[in-house]
């Protein structure tokens, strides 16, 4: 038979005082496990940031290694927010650097150093980008910038410079390589070069551009003969048309940032080049790069002050930025220059437009047709405006058979609508 037992006043205190201790040990235990999981959990969450870091970082090297430096910032700065480091800032200021961004180039590079004094590569790659940015803006110091996504086209239609040289596309056939046609036959001669037999295009070709050719390089003493004569052309008088040679290779094989260079080499030789200053800014539209558009036209406009061409894509650029006030007083500066430029009277009624001014923007496209009848998408967007906004279908029906008949880019569209206006 069991027996109960009832302790007497002092075993109770002593109980009390046991169970107090067994309390506070408990609590202890509890506390130290909670902040061993807290620390646990924040130790593999900051592992699965460095594990996304290193993998953004992986694919940067990847695209940097193709050439490809634009899809490799975007990697490298995903992961600079999640785990920043000095690989990361070096790869940063490296791309800046092959992209001719010598500001933020110098930026990412000093990060790197500060964070690595050691870093070797980050010392070299900044003192090429501090020359850069010292040739480019002496005193100019870096600050971050981020790349602006491309604002999708106005819905009417916007001339652009129609009347600028096409590039060809790059050929289909592989290995079909089109040959620079390099001015040989210079009217001043060079010193010395009477008596030297001038190498041909192809070996020209070959050695301005190898990753073109499947053929092994030259020995170094033909390596260096040619060399002398690029060198020459380079001095010579011709040496615009020698860029824009190389410039036009360069990008039809999609190396855009080479393709910079020379078209800034072939401004430097002839600054007052329309075509180069086109040229280059479609390059960088072509690149995403259009934040660099402004300093473009505004460091370029001194040497086309009559140039209504030159205007008109500045005013083009400044419309697709939104900028409706600078883009009409650029249009209204190629009109003094030419006051029956057609493709400027269009683009100000598309502003017009867009700030609802429906019957001004229906008088600058009727504006532009006063000038040439035939001028397609003033005809478009007279209809547009006379269907959508001031509710005259017959008027829209006339301008988009109007439309249709000069075969516009937009016909199937086009032909929908009309079909539509009959119901």
């Amino acid at each position: 038979m069991s027996a109960f037992f009832f302790p007497g006043g002092d075993n109770i205190q002593n109980l009390r005082t046991a169970m107090k201790k067994i309390a506070i040990i408990v609590v202890l235990i509890l506390t130290i496990s909670f902040a061993q999981g807290c620390f646990m959990f924040n130790r593999q969450s900051e592992e699965n940031l460095r594990r996304k870091a290193i993998n953004h970082l992986a694919k940067g090297e990847k695209y940097e290694r193709e050439g490809r430096y634009l899809s490799a910032l975007d990697e490298f700065h995903k992961a600079e927010s999640l785990s920043p480091r000095p690989a990361i800032y070096y790869h940063l200021g490296h791309c800046y650097l092959e992209l001719d961004d010598a500001e933020q180039a110098v930026g990412y590079l000093r990060k790197a150093l500060a964070a690595s004094p050691d870093y070797r590569q980050a010392s070299l790659d900044l003192a090429l980008a501090e020359k850069k940015l010292q040739k480019s803006s002496p005193g100019k110091t870096p600050s971050p910038r981020i790349i602006k996504e491309r604002k999708p086209d106005a819905p009417l239609q916007m001339m652009e410079d129609e009347t600028s040289p096409s590039l060809k596309q790059p050929s289909q056939q592989t290995g079909a390589v089109p040959l620079i046609l390099l001015p040989f036959g210079n009217k001043k001669k060079d010193e010395n070069l009477e008596d030297e037999v001038l190498p041909s295009v192809d070996e020209v070709n070959r050695i301005l551009f190898p990753e073109f050719y499947g053929s092994s390089p030259p020995d170094s003493d033909e390596n260096e003969q040619l060399r002398r004569y690029i060198d020459r052309k380079k001095k010579s008088t011709d040496s615009y048309s020698f860029h824009m040679d190389k410039a036009r290779m360069y990008r039809e094989y999609k190396l855009y940032n080479t393709a910079v260079l020379e078209y800034k080499d072939a401004l430097k030789a002839n600054p007052q080049s329309f075509d180069a200053v086109s040229e280059l800014s479609d390059l960088y539209i072509e690149m995403d790069r259009e934040e660099r558009l402004g300093d473009l036209y505004s460091t370029t406009e001194n040497h086309f002050t009559r140039n209504a061409r030159f205007y008109l894509k500045w005013g083009n650029f400044l419309l697709k930025q939104g900028e409706l006030r600078e883009a009409a007083r650029k249009y209204r500066k190629a009109l003094t220059i030419s006051p029956d430029y057609s493709a400027a009277l269009n683009n100000l009624g598309i502003i017009e437009l867009q700030r609802k001014n429906y019957r001004e923007a229906a008088q600058y496209f009727e504006s532009v047709l006063n000038v040439d009848p035939n001028f397609a998408s003033a005809h478009l967007n007279l209809g547009i405006v006379y269907a959508d906004h001031l509710k005259k279908p017959e008027e829209a029906r006339e301008h988009f058979e109007a439309y249709l008949k000069l075969k516009g880019g937009r016909s199937d569209e086009v032909q929908k609508w009309l079909e539509q206006l009959s119901l």
